[in-house]
C-alpha cells in the first residue's frame, strides 16, 4: 500500500513513517518547504517528500505532487499547537481545523481510499478511570475541542467522498526522540545531570504506550481498513512515582525526585486508561514494548546525551587553556 504522512516530522509522525516502511509499504511524507526531518534519519532515502504548508493544498504544485504519488491511505499526524502552553490558543480550530479538511478534500480529490486522522485523549476532556470510546466527549481545552471539531468535519466529508474514515484518540506515548517537556524524558534529563526533578506527589495511574507501538497502530488500522473511532494507548496504568522511580534507579539510584515541589493543576486526572479493546477487535494490534524496556529506552537516552553534553564541555576546556 502507499501511505502519506503529514506531521512525519514529529514524534508520532517519524514513528508511523518507519512502522509503515517496516511494514513494506511506500511511504510519502507531507512537509514544510526548507524543514528538516531530523527523526527520520536513516530512512529518508526510503521516503518520497512533498513540500507544502497546508495553506497550500489547494495549490496546484501540491496537488500535481499528491496525484504523481497516488497515495491509498492518508495519515493526519500534523497538528500546530501541542505544547501545554498553547491548548488553549485562540488559533487552535482556527488553524488545525481546516488544515485537516482540506488534506481530505485533496486525498479524495486524488484518489486516496482511506483518511486516518490522531485525535486525543483531550477529547474526552479530564474524566478518570478506564475509558472506552463510548465516554461522552467533553474537552475543557480548545486544543480538545479543535480535535473533535477536526473529526466530525472530516468524517462528514468523508463520507460524501466515498473515503473510509478512521480517527484514533491517542493517549500517553513516550520514547527515544519524545518532546522533552513531557515528564518521562523532562526527569530522566535532570536525573541524568544529577539534579532530583521537581514533581507533584506523582500519586496519579497513568498509562504509557511506547510510540513504536503506536505507530504500528496506525499502520494496521490502514492495512485492514479499519474505521470509525477508536482509542490507542496501552491500557496499562501504573502509579506515576512508581514508573520514575523506575525510571531513577535505571540513571542514578541515589537522586531522589523532590515528589509534592509542584501542585497539581485544577483539573488534574488522577486515574487515567485507555480501553483498548475495539482496537484489538478490529485489527488484531497489541503494544509489544513493554514499560520496563521502554524505560531502559529513556534512561539510556538521557545519560548518552549528558555524556555528550560533558565531553563537549571539557573539549571546549582544553581548546581554552591550548
Amino acid at each position: 500500500m502507499r501511505y502519506l504522512v503529514t506531521g512525519a516530522r514529529g514524534f508520532i509522525g517519524s514513528a508511523i513513517v518507519r512502522a509503515a516502511l517496516n511494514a513494506g509499504h511506500s511511504v510519502a511524507a507531507l512537509v514544510r518547504a526548507g524543514k528538516t526531518a531530523d527523526r527520520l534519519s536513516g530512512v529518508a532515502n526510503n521516503v518520497t517528500f512533498i513540500h507544502s504548508e497546508f495553506t497550500e493544498l489547494r495549490s496546484s504544485t501540491t496537488r500535481d505532487a499528491f496525484l504523481a504519488y497516488a497515495p491509498d491511505v492518508v495519515v493526519h499526524a500534523a497538528w500546530e499547537g501541542v505544547s501545554a502552553a498553547e491548548r488553549n490558543a485562540d488559533w487552535q480550530a482556527e488553524r488545525n481545523v481546516p488544515a485537516a479538511f482540506e488534506l481530505l478534500m485533496l486525498a479524495a480529490d486524488v484518489g486516496a481510499n482511506h483518511f486516518i486522522g490522531l485525535g486525543s485523549q483531550a477529547e474526552y476532556g479530564p474524566c478518570s478511570g478506564r475509558i472506552s470510546e463510548h465516554q461522552p466527549l467533553c474537552p475543557t481545552t480548545l486544543y480538545g475541542v479543535a480535535k473533535v471539531s477536526a473529526c466530525a468535519v472530516t468524517q462528514k466529508a468523508a463520507m460524501a467522498r466515498g473515503l473510509k474514515h478512521s480517527w484514533l484518540r491517542v493517549f500517553s506515548t513516550y520514547g527515544a526522540c519524545s518532546e522533552p517537556g513531557w515528564v518521562l524524558p523532562m526527569a530522566a534529563n535532570t536525573m541524568a545531570r544529577g539534579v532530583a526533578p521537581a514533581l507533584t506527589p506523582c500519586e496519579q495511574r497513568w498509562e504509557f504506550l511506547h510510540v513504536s507501538d503506536a505507530a504500528r497502530a496506525v499502520v494496521a488500522v490502514g492495512e485492514r481498513g479499519a474505521t470509525g473511532a477508536y482509542n490507542l494507548g496501552s491500557s496499562d496504568a501504573r502509579p506515576l512515582r512508581d514508573v520514575l522511580l523506575a525510571l531513577r534507579d535505571r540513571i542514578d539510584p541515589s537522586v531522589m525526585p523532590h515528589f509534592g515541589a509542584v501542585a497539581y493543576r485544577p483539573d488534574q486526572v488522577m486515574y487515567l486508561e485507555a480501553d483498548i479493546t475495539r482496537l484489538q477487535n478490529a485489527t488484531g494490534w497489541f503494544p509489544k514494548t513493554s514499560l520496563e524496556s521502554g524505560l531502559d529506552e529513556i534512561a539510556n537516552e538521557a545519560l548518552e546525551r549528558e555524556a555528550r553534553s560533558r565531553e563537549a564541555l571539557a573539549h571546549r576546556r582544553r581548546l581554552a587553556h591550548a
